[in-house]
């Protein structure tokens, strides 16, 4: 008898898209130092740090794939993103050296 999952609520679509893409190579957690922005200066702030990795990583910014998940923390309840990242292939070996 074949087991079933349990269906989600919500967030379907994010979990599609993360099980089904497999080849996530960097993960990350992005928090604010002092005052956190607004939603839309930090989602700025976001896109920013993407378009600094893709130069880091030496790899067009269209070439990126990746998932953004923003959340409030359980203790202090202080907004924060989560990250997946892959260049799809098309990374440098020689990120953070």
């Amino acid at each position: 008898m074949e087991q079933q999952r349990p269906e989600l609520p919500h967030n379907r679509g994010e979990l599609d898209i993360i099980t089904r893409y497999r080849r996530w190579e960097y993960f990350g957690s992005l928090t604010f130092a002092g005052v956190v922005p607004n939603p839309r200066q930090a989602v700025r702030l976001v896109f920013a740090h993407l378009y600094r990795s893709a130069r880091a990583l030496q790899v067009p910014f269209h070439r990126l794939v990746w998932v953004l998940r923003a959340e409030h923390g359980e203790i202090g309840g202080r907004a924060h993103y989560h990250l997946l990242l892959s260049t799809g292939g098309h990374s440098s070996p020689t990120i953070g050296k």
